[in-house]
């Protein structure tokens, strides 16, 4: 009969596999694998050892068998941990029966064995505290005459068994959560990377088409078209590839960190070329942005705000009016960033908020966030107010 001796402590670690065949493959996709077997390992040895001081008390064929029984049993558990966690609480239950006595360290391997089950499933370390109870029960039914009260309760390695159980399930179930969190801030990343291939795609589309038709009609030079035409599709090609390197990168955004965008810059790039693009196409306008900012918003809102001061660019070439003039602006004022824009209705253009605006209404719908359109028939206007606290900036104030 095992005797209650030795206080050890053994860290339930596992993972789960759905399939049972599958467990060792999971756990070492995830990297867990090698941590079974380190536990699994550190619980065979103190088990060596202790039987070893054991036999060398009085050695006899019964100790020696269990003993072997008892390594198997650690290295069943470390080679398919679903059923040899099942064996270890075997071997417990059978040594309890058996007048032999067997290592009293062997009961760190029914507590790794607990923790293993509660992480492979939330039923399994449920069912693994019935072994544990089972124990208790039949010492306190037999009163073993190796069994001092001095060493601990029955009770007590119950307990322990439900406490290193739970404390499987708890890493289970925070492993999960910390798997779903990363997978729907991929999924977010990815479907923003989406959205955003389709606005400037789309922008760049339209653009060649209206570039085509002033060809077609005379209305520029073909060497003047021709250079933004190739300009335009080169824009859309990157777009395109940039989000097929984003979806098949394990990880997103896992590439080099490159150098840092500075914001001013990245605007007044954006503002130069589609003014650029739209006088060529015949619009007459401007678009404003500031050279220099007392603060900066944090890297995401600033692609934000270039990815709408382009998206404003894109639906001036569907919606406007060549002869009506725009004006798109970007100011800053002491404590928020505006952007608006105003420009006249094409005759044939489709009137309202397009699904390209519409979804950066969703990503700036948050509060304090100033979103103003107004539409009288000939002239639509926008007037976006973002303001500093929706956006905090990460950047040291330079004013």
């Amino acid at each position: 009969m095992a005797r209650l001796g030795g206080a050890s402590n053994a860290a339930p670690l596992g993972k789960k596999g759905e399939q049972d065949m599958g467990d060792e493959g999971w756990l070492s996709r995830h990297g867990l694998y090698p941590w079974f077997l380190v536990i699994s390992g550190v619980c065979l040895v103190v088990n060596l050892v202790d039987g070893m001081v054991l036999m060398s008390h009085g050695p006899s064929v019964g100790i020696g068998v269990l003993l072997v029984v008892c390594v198997v049993a650690d290295l069943w558990m470390a080679v398919r941990p679903r059923i040899g966690c099942w064996a270890v609480f075997l071997v417990l239950l059978a040594g309890t029966l058996s007048p032999v006595p067997f290592p009293a360290s062997y009961l760190l391997s029914c507590l790794a064995a607990a923790g293993f089950l509660g992480y492979l499933g939330t039923m399994l370390g449920v069912a693994a505290c019935v072994p544990g109870v089972l124990y208790a029960v039949l010492l306190a039914v037999l009163r073993h005459q190796e069994y001092r009260p001095g060493q601990g309760t029955p009770l007590s390695f119950a307990l322990l068994c439900v406490i290193a159980a739970l404390a499987g399930i708890s890493l289970r179930l925070t492993r999960q959560r910390d798997t779903e969190r990363i997978r729907r801030a991929a999924a977010g990343r990815n479907a923003q990377t989406a959205r955003r291939l389709h606005d400037y795609t789309t922008n760049d589309l339209c653009s060649i088409i209206m570039m085509t038709d002033r060809l077609e009609h005379g209305e520029v030079g073909v060497g003047q078209a021709g250079g933004q035409i190739r300009n335009l599709a080169t824009s859309a090609l990157e777009h395109a590839r940039t989000v097929i390197r984003t979806l098949e990168s394990s990880l997103p955004d896992d590439g080099e960190p490159g150098e840092p965008q500075d914001f001013t810059r990245q605007l007044g790039g954006i503002a130069s070329e589609q003014q650029r693009s739209l006088s060529l196409m015949g619009f007459q306008g401007s678009i404003l942005v500031p050279t220099h900012l007392a603060w900066e918003p944090d890297p995401e809102c600033g692609d934000m705000i270039c990815g709408l001061l382009r998206e404003l660019a894109g639906n001036i070439v569907k919606y406007a009016s060549p002869s009506g003039g725009y004006t798109i602006s970007v100011m800053q004022t002491g404590e928020a960033i505006i952007v608006s824009a105003l420009n006249a209705h094409s005759q044939s253009g489709a009137v309202g908020l397009s699904s390209g605006l519409r979804r950066y209404r969703e990503l700036v719908d948050r509060d304090g966030v100033t979103w103003s359109q107004s539409d009288d028939g000939t002239t639509w206007s926008l007037h976006v107010e973002l303001p500093r606290s929706t956006m905090a900036s990460q950047a040291e104030d330079v004013a």
